[in-house]
């Protein structure tokens, strides 16, 4: 079961049909995913507003910075492109690694749990 939890997809940003419930289909605590290059009109990254309207921080790794479809490559060498706004609330920001933005969500979890 992955409610609560932190996921890193290898998946483009994309909002698939464009309906939110697509975004993801758990309440995770957190996810993050390949900007794919943004693309036309931002598609790459418009699924940052609808996981930050169901309370779930989200960002963005720079396509260029990690491979789109690899999970492992984007934790690994992944760059933070974009942030939804939960994600920004918690000190998350553009050019971070994806182990920083775990952690950083992890912190934040323990310290709204407290």
């Amino acid at each position: 079961d992955d409610r609560g939890q932190i996921i890193i997809t290898g998946s483009h940003g994309g909002l698939l049909g464009n309906d939110p419930a697509t975004a993801i289909r758990v309440e995770v605590a957190a996810c993050a995913f390949n900007d794919a290059g943004e693309g036309i009109d931002h598609v790459g990254i418009s699924r940052l507003p609808a996981l930050n309207r169901r309370g779930i921080a989200a960002v963005t790794v720079d396509y260029m910075s990690a491979r789109i479809g690899d999970a492992r490559s984007m934790w690994e060498t992944g760059k933070i492109s974009h942030v939804n706004p939960i994600a920004k609330k918690m000190g998350i920001s553009h050019g971070q690694s994806l182990p920083v933005f775990a952690e950083t969500v992890r912190q934040a979890m323990r310290h709204t749990n407290n």
